[in-house]
């Protein structure tokens, strides 16, 4: 059976890491020490969810960006091709 390893949220990009991490393996950022040895307050998690979420906003944007970009420029040549 795989050992369960404890995570926590990085606290710039939101993304999970291993709970004893020093820096985000996906961002970088070092991550900061809490001073209380409590488990995160709600609020703490709320705000890391919703960074989270801002960055999945910010990938679905860029992709469907990147899909109309590609869709001008096939009809661009679509329209040249016929002419």
């Amino acid at each position: 059976m795989k050992e369960q390893k404890e995570t926590k949220f990085c606290n710039h990009c939101g993304k999970e890491i291993i709970k004893s991490a020093e820096f985000c393996n996906h961002c970088g950022t070092k991550q900061k020490e809490k001073e209380n040895k409590e488990e995160g307050k709600p609020e703490d998690k709320i705000e890391t969810v919703g960074k989270a979420m801002t960055n999945v906003g910010c990938a679905i944007t860029k992709l469907v960006g990147s899909l109309i970009f590609i869709g001008i420029i096939i009809y661009i040549v679509y329209i040249f091709w016929q002419s």
